[in-house]
């Protein structure tokens, strides 16, 4: 987590293109679930604002709970995430893509 905020800092797509080659092993494995989730939320919790990884990871963590009948976990901070992402300092294309997602879920 520490290497993507330095990368992140320099280079966005290149954090957020590693985050996602990280999440697509994570979510792969044989892990269980509740350690997909923490490190998940790990990730969400430490990305910073400026990032597109902090959104990346929840829609990520959505999606996941999505698939695995656990949106309960997620349904309360799905519902809030407009006013959480305001201060995201997101890519327009990253803010639909999370949006999209969201709503999906929730619908």
């Amino acid at each position: 987590m520490p290497m993507l905020d330095l990368i992140q800092l320099k280079d966005q797509d290149k954090a957020k293109e590693l985050a996602a080659k990280f999440l697509d092993i994570l979510i792969q494995s044989e892990y269980t679930l509740k350690i997909k989730i923490e490190s998940l939320i790990q990730l969400y919790l430490s990305s910073a604002k400026e990032s597109g990884i902090k959104a990346y990871a929840f829609e990520r963590l959505v999606q996941l709970c999505m698939d695995n009948n656990c949106i309960d976990i997620i349904i309360d901070r799905a519902r809030s995430v407009v006013e959480q992402s305001k201060d995201w300092k997101l890519k327009d294309q990253d803010r639909k893509s999370l949006y999209k997602t969201i709503a999906n879920i929730l619908d």
